[in-house]
């Protein structure tokens, strides 16, 4: 039945640490640090295909960089990533095909954009709410505006599997923790709010925080490393626990911070 765990499967959830190889399926959860000194997750991304993997492995994956990239997307310049944490659920074969069938429809969306327009990176990406639709003037999608995190959400609940409960809501951040976590965006941003027609802007398609679904505050953006706290708890003893709710800006963090277990 689609939804069971597999019985014969180790579910993992952890971080990729030594030389010891580890094999993880496709569609399995990669995230990726901001650096070498912390456990924060900056990054989240759809493992390609089946693979070893040791620490400080770069693998082929399929996600929103920004933009959307992958190995079976036609000039994609950026696909692969460091795996330092990967949540690999043992997904059965009905979830795996639903995932299948999801992606190629988001890619089918790309193309054929991408045939009648150009497409700069930050007008697929998006950080509030997790997904949005491009519409048509016949309000129709064209396509699909993701976080990286969102792209993950997206397909696992194409497949029945809620990560995150997205009626919760997510926990406040504020300036600070933004330029932290997203230091692409801050830097877009503050060339934004000197000339807002900088010829770097229109490069990336960049139109301020606002364009990005903070417009107002509070800024309750959903961060990669909730998602491994929420795929933690998936267990091969169990069916798929509940949607999670992340109760801490800290769960950024995996595992958590020290200071925010004391």
């Amino acid at each position: 039945m689609s939804g069971q765990p597999n019985q014969t499967r180790q579910f993992e959830t952890k971080r990729v640490i030594g030389n010891y190889p580890w094999t993880v399926r496709s569609f399995a959860v990669v995230g990726e640090d901001a650096d070498e000194t912390s456990h924060f997750v900056a990054h989240a991304a759809l493992n390609e295909d089946t693979c070893e993997i040791r620490e400080g492995a770069v693998i082929p994956v399929f996600h929103m960089c920004p933009p959307l990239a992958g190995p079976s997307i036609e000039g994609s310049q950026s696909n692969a990533i460091r795996a330092d944490v990967v949540s690999d659920i043992s997904l059965d074969v009905d979830e795996l095909n639903s995932m299948k069938h999801w992606r190629a429809n988001v890619e089918k969306l790309k193309r054929d954009v991408i045939n009648v327009q150009g497409l700069r990176p930050f007008r697929e990406y998006i950080l509030f709410p997790h997904k949005k639709p491009v519409l048509s003037e016949l309000n129709r999608p064209i396509y699909w505006r993701y976080s990286c995190a969102g792209l993950v959400i997206d397909c696992y609940e194409t497949a029945g599997i809620e990560i995150i409960d997205l009626s919760a809501e997510m926990p406040e951040i504020d300036e600070e923790c933004l330029a932290e976590s997203y230091p692409r965006i801050a830097r877009l941003e503050e060339i934004f709010q000197k000339k807002q027609d900088h010829e770097f802007l229109s490069k990336y398609g960049y139109r301020g925080l606002a364009d990005l679904g903070l417009a107002e505050k509070p800024w309750r953006p959903i961060f990669v490393g909730y998602l491994f706290h929420s795929l933690k708890r998936f267990s091969v003893d169990t069916t798929r626990p509940k949607a999670y709710s992340p109760k801490s800006s800290l769960e950024r963090y995996f595992p958590l911070p020290p200071a925010a277990n004391s």
